[in-house]
């Protein structure tokens, strides 16, 4: 996966120009590394990174803001007008990031200090089509849920996945990669992502 665009991509709309500007600049893009695992440093000692995956910020019910979506690598934003059971945030899941549907992978790639991390991924099937949306995730390279189908809590109701994971290269890769390739399969999706350090 290419740090490279990561650097250049991934960052909150309101500093992306400035940092695109600050590659050109620096074709080692140091500085633009610097300011991107600065960003994410200090909200790791804050407590934890939350992205609404496809969406814009969003204070949930408890108080916590969730950041617009960054740091991800293709895929398409998504909203379902629909009501969200299971969970007092529906916003939260109504807009999420899914898959074109000719790469047959969606990924995050997120900047974090080294160390051991939980990872919840937050999911709610709102399609009718998407009933048979199955795919693998990765964390770091590696299969934490195999055959993934966000249905499987029930029709337009809120799940929430949790796995262990430890970054020691600066990056949490984060990979959604279809199992099925068929036509009556939907891509893979997702509503939000919470990254916090164990």
């Amino acid at each position: 996966m290419s740090r490279a665009l990561l650097r250049t991509g991934a960052p909150a709309a309101a500093r992306k120009s400035f940092l695109e500007d600050e590659a050109v600049r620096s074709p080692g893009r140091r500085e633009v590394k610097e300011i991107v695992d600065l960003e994410a440093a200090l909200a790791v000692r804050a407590g934890e990174i939350r992205i609404n995956a496809g969406g814009e910020e969003y204070r949930d019910g408890a108080g916590r803001t969730w950041s617009p979506d960054r740091f991800h690598l293709g895929g398409e934003p998504r909203t379902s007008p629909f009501e969200i059971l299971g969970t007092r945030d529906g916003p939260l899941f109504r807009t999420f990031r899914e898959e074109d549907g000719w790469s047959g992978s969606l990924a995050y790639s997120v900047p974090l200090p080294p160390g051991k991390y939980t990872v919840a991924l937050h999911f709610a099937e709102t399609n009718q089509k998407g009933l048979k949306r199955r795919f693998h995730v990765f964390l770091e390279g590696e299969r934490a849920f195999t055959d993934l189908n966000p249905a499987e809590a029930g029709f337009r109701t809120a799940r929430i996945e949790r796995a262990a994971v430890h970054v020691d290269d600066g990056v949490l890769d984060i990979v959604l990669m279809t199992s099925r390739w068929d036509r009556y399969f939907s891509p893979p999706a997702l509503a939000a992502i919470e990254i916090a350090p164990k």
